[in-house]
């Protein structure tokens, strides 16, 4: 990365180590057990305090308390918190909000973008400093989870550049356990990646025993993120093409990254699809119209709706029935009803004799007082 600026290596590392654990985190390999991931983000919930992480690891329940994540990536923890700072009065999940967001003052910001700058100026990534530059696309593959907009240049960007440009400390620990709890909270929908996968199963891998088991397994681990490598000042990457000495070093990473967006690029066509679907679903079962094919199957499933609430998302779902079920119950209440009408009719012959043997009671008192008068 320092290359590409260029620089001294030493005054460009310095941007990355000037916090306790800092270039550690940063060059942490990208080894990722994929397993643990999806079921650490499916099981996660985040304190209000964001002192401590529950989750489930190998069919148990864990809690990871943020003093453990700072003992095992050997970080410190600091009174600066840049997502209060960008997000001072908006409750999680932060990302899609468009107001309440601050953005760093003038005098903050000015360090990462080109001059001439004033408080009025454009803040895009192509006013960016070529360092400020390198520096944003090292954090994108790291401390920043990959977004669907990777040329956009967000306030909290801006606040992490900025910080990282002056060298002034911030808590990394907070910065990452809001980066997941906003994803526990939006439902892993950030274009379904699993961000800071590496880290996490770092972590899982040092706090669970045995130890040596689990680092050797996360060590090992076909699945991977690629080692980031920037173009260099005489690349023409910007233009679509690299230089010729390059091509051949950064071939294996673009193969590997463009097999990435083709994979996530089918995973989201699979999920809009089975939105479309599920959508058209619901439209069908609005209009109360099934079609007597649709009834007439045994396997044709009527969905419920389901409603979100955060403080249900670990709760398993309740079986569906089926229109067998259904036409079983409807059987049922026939044979009930018959039941009844039957019970009804003969209630209602029962009363029509009461009623004719109370007719013959009321004839003959009154033959008896007739002749009882005529006696008289």
């Amino acid at each position: 990365m320092a290359r590409a600026v260029p620089m001294d290596v030493n005054a460009f590392e310095q941007y990355f180590s000037y916090m306790p654990g800092m270039l550690g985190l940063f060059t942490l390999p990208g080894h990722y057990i994929q397993r643990w991931i999806e079921t650490f983000y499916a099981t996660a919930f985040v304190s209000r305090d964001r002192s401590q992480i529950l989750y489930m690891f190998e069919g148990q329940r864990y809690t990871l308390n943020r003093s453990c994540i700072v003992a095992t990536l050997g970080l410190q923890e600091y009174d600066v918190l840049l997502h209060k700072n960008t997000y001072p009065r908006v409750r999680r999940s932060r990302r899609p909000v468009n107001s309440g967001v601050i953005t760093p003052d003038h005098e903050i910001a000015k360090i990462c973008f080109q001059e001439p700058f004033g408080p009025a100026s454009p803040r895009s990534q192509s006013d960016l400093t070529p360092l400020a530059a390198i520096i944003l696309e090292g954090l994108r593959r790291s401390l920043l989870p990959r977004t669907r907009n990777p040329g956009t240049l967000t306030a909290l960007q801006q606040w992490l550049l900025s910080y990282m440009l002056m060298k002034e400390p911030f808590d990394i620990v907070d910065f990452l356990i809001c980066e997941i709890e906003d994803v526990i909270a939006e439902g892993l929908t950030v274009g379904r990646r699993f961000p800071y996968a590496h880290i996490i199963s770092y972590i899982l891998a040092r706090t669970h025993a045995p130890f040596e088991r689990y680092i050797k397994q996360w060590s090992s681990s076909p699945t991977s993120f690629p080692d980031y490598r920037p173009a260099l000042p005489d690349d023409r990457r910007r233009r679509g093409q690299r230089a010729p000495k390059q091509q051949e070093l950064f071939r294996d990473e673009d193969e590997a990254l463009h097999q990435d967006e083709e994979v996530q690029g089918g995973e989201d066509e699979a999920l809009r699809q089975d939105e479309e679907v599920q959508g058209g679903l619901e439209d069908i079962l609005a209009s109360e119209d099934l079609s007597e094919d649709d009834l007439s199957d045994p396997d044709f499933v009527i969905p419920h709706a389901h409603d979100d609430d955060d403080e249900a998302s670990g709760s398993a779902s309740q079986a569906q029935p089926t229109v067998s079920d259904l036409a079983a119950k409807v059987e049922s209440l026939e044979e009930l009803l018959k039941n009844l009408t039957k019970r009804q009719q003969e209630h209602g012959d029962q009363v029509e004799s009461l009623e004719e043997h109370l007719k013959n009671v009321n004839n003959t008192v009154g033959h008896i007082e007739k002749a009882s008068a005529g006696t008289w």
